[in-house]
């Protein structure tokens, strides 16, 4: 293994390590660590191949399992390995698309596997952990919401609804795990992408966000999550309960899309009109409020299929040209 390999190696197992501390010891920023923590090891797995890639994966799991706990030695290997897949991908010349759906696959494996093992360590299912977990939030809203002012009546409903929505949780895990696989492997490919540009390492082209536009199909799946969800009352007590938690599951990994399709239509518009990048960020502000509020931007995209705003608003006229009525 030559000098600059084991450079590298060493480079990204460092990275790794400072990582893992802020997924272990810093909360606010661990999300953000989450889609970081694979680029490194993509790079040099790129560079130097799977050996090398795999050999940083498990001295950065064993270091951060040194000062961190096991669970967290383990969350950060399997990140890491995320990175190797990543990093294998690139070496066979995988398109940016095929990239993207390998590494959201990788980081759905990462994430299921994790769950399993922290959960089955506890001796808890999935069920009694979240249960388990809400009662211990629903305590500390509680209180919140007394020290706010809110009559009992008030705050034992809030509690109420809080617990009830935390008991369908477990029953929407594999949408949430999805959706989170999908943010994730997104945010990871684009800062791959920047880093090894920068580092003048082959990386895939040919791919612009604000072009995305999902398959007519993804369409119909949103229509059959709001189907089940529609028709579930009718239905016999055998089926309704999985009727209404299949529709819900559906709904909520085609809204995600087409809300990231909606976000891509808007960058579209900015970018031709020219939007100041410093007012770019309140409209995505905006965005993802609607967007918590009303679903509107998961509609903007769902209609893109059928009328695609880009083609028919955003072509550049002629200087003869009007508007066609």
């Amino acid at each position: 293994m030559s000098t600059t390999a084991l450079a590298d190696g060493g480079k990204a197992v460092a990275l790794a390590v400072v990582l893992g501390a802020v997924l272990a010891f810093v909360p606010v920023l661990s999300i953000a660590a989450l889609p970081v923590l694979p680029v490194p090891v993509a790079y040099i797995t790129s560079r130097h191949g799977v050996v090398l890639g795999l050999l940083a994966s498990l001295a950065a799991g064993f270091l951060c399992a040194t000062f961190a706990g096991l669970f967290a030695g383990l969350l950060v290997m399997l990140l890491a390995d995320v990175g190797v897949g990543a990093g294998a991908g690139l070496r066979r010349g995988l398109s940016i698309l095929r990239l993207f759906l390998l590494v959201a696959a990788l980081f759905m494996a990462a994430l299921v596997l994790w769950s399993g093992v922290v959960l089955a360590s506890a001796g808890v299912g999935p069920v009694g952990a979240i249960d388990e977990m809400a009662g211990q939030a629903a305590v500390t809203a509680g209180g919140l919401y007394g020290a706010l002012g809110m009559s009992q009546s008030d705050v034992d409903a809030a509690v109420a609804d809080f617990r009830d929505f935390a008991a369908l949780l477990p029953y929407l895990l594999p949408a949430l795990l999805l959706v989170m696989s999908i943010v994730l492997s997104g945010a990871t490919v684009a800062l791959s992408r920047q880093v090894f540009q920068r580092l003048k390492q082959p990386f895939p082209a040919g791919f612009e966000f604000r072009q995305l536009r999902l398959h007519f199909g993804f369409a119909y799946l949103m229509i059959a999550g709001l189907i089940l969800e529609l028709v579930s009352p009718y239905l016999s007590s055998g089926y309704a309960e999985a009727s209404r938690l299949a529709g819900m599951n559906i709904l909520i990994v085609s809204e995600m899309l087409f809300f990231i399709q909606g976000i891509a239509i808007a960058s579209f518009f900015m970018e031709k009109y020219k939007l100041a990048r410093a007012m770019r960020i309140p409209v995505y502000v905006a965005l993802v409020l609607i967007q918590a509020v009303f679903s509107l931007v998961s509609w903007l995209g769902l209609f893109d299929t059928w009328i695609d705003y880009r083609r028919r608003f955003g072509r550049k006229k002629g200087p003869g040209q009007q508007i066609r009525q």
